[in-house]
């Protein structure tokens, strides 16, 4: 996580709190291989220092989705997340899936690349 660029973080708390949001940060800290204890106190720290703090329902939203992810090996394509060291989006998929299964976008290129943050392409999901 300290190798992170500080302006990926800032991307991921930027926005107000909202359940897409919840989803979008638990995905890239869990896809990432940050621990749940881990995640919530970066979440914690990052939305105190200067977007009104993180809500309860947001720490419980991360935490239930880290929790559904871990306990379900059998699912796949929970949420999709930037992987910093592949960089290129990726589903989060059961811990029995054997290989990273790439997210792609029929009609677009099979990677979205933008080595600075990773977000250089917005979906809109849901």
């Amino acid at each position: 996580m300290s190798l992170w660029p500080f302006v990926t973080l800032q991307l991921l708390f930027y926005f107000p709190q909202t359940t897409f949001s919840a989803d979008s940060i638990a995905a890239f800290l869990f896809g990432n291989g940050l621990p749940c204890s881990l995640a919530l106190r970066l979440v914690k720290v990052c939305h105190d220092s200067g977007n009104g703090g993180a809500t309860e329902e947001l720490l419980r939203l991360i935490h239930s989705m880290y929790k559904e992810w871990k306990n379900t090996p059998e699912g796949c394509h929970f949420s999709v997340y930037w992987d910093m060291r592949l960089k290129q989006f990726i589903w989060i998929n059961g811990s029995n899936g054997l290989h990273p299964e790439y997210f792609t976008v029929p009609g677009h290129p099979s990677k979205f690349k933008n080595t600075l943050t990773g977000f250089g392409y917005t979906l809109a999901i849901g």
